[in-house]
């Protein structure tokens, strides 16, 4: 008995550090991560909810897991942040502030009609803005609290493009990001098929 509570206390923690340590992931990524049956996940993440230890808030289909100690707005820009699309516009809009509609078009293989949905997504969340002088262009809204959340969370993204991303953009550079960009577009794109993005150029 004793024995099956020190393991249930065990999984547990180890469920709670993983939250802490990858925010924003939902169930199945947790059990992929952890290697623990969808079941059993269930019943410590409900305790852990119930507890006040964590907390799961929707995101579409899905059902996050987040620490307690995050703001709503990292909870919401981790949310988007874990779905590849998303991600990668943030991405190549903070190499290229002041992108337009067309830039994204020659740098993704995505239709105009994704591309404008997520852009809208991102706007209402109030992670990227869009200015309409002289022409509609978009930006990041606050590029050191991205930056800060990709440098903290950089290993759990496991994302190619995010590290070319911030090797570029180096930590000391976070407070002026738009002046150390460069005025060409830097391309790449969404490769479907390997599921992680690819640059079109070195």
């Amino acid at each position: 008995m004793n024995n099956d509570l020190s393991f249930e206390l065990q999984t547990r923690k180890r469920i709670y550090d993983t939250i802490v340590s990858y925010p924003g992931l939902h169930l199945r990524e947790l059990s992929r991560l952890l290697d623990i049956p969808l079941g059993t996940l269930r019943y410590h993440l409900s305790y852990l909810e119930k507890h006040e230890l964590i907390i799961a808030q929707r995101d579409n289909r899905y059902k996050r897991y987040y620490s307690r100690k995050l703001s709503p707005q990292q909870k919401k820009i981790l949310a988007k942040l874990r779905r590849e699309i998303p991600r990668g516009i943030v991405l190549f809009l903070l190499l290229n502030p002041n992108a337009k509609h067309s830039d994204l078009l020659d740098n993704f293989d995505l239709s105009p009609s994704t591309i404008t949905y997520y852009l809208k997504r991102l706007i209402n969340e109030g992670i990227i803005k869009r200015s309409d002088k002289p022409e509609y262009t978009y930006s990041v809204v606050d590029q050191e609290q991205i930056i800060n959340i990709f440098l903290t969370y950089r290993i759990t993204f496991k994302d190619y493009l995010l590290d070319k991303v911030l090797d570029k953009l180096h930590p000391s550079q976070t407070s002026n990001l738009s002046s150390q960009v460069s005025n060409q577009t830097t391309p790449f794109t969404v490769n479907k098929t390997k599921d992680h993005y690819r640059p079109l150029s070195n």
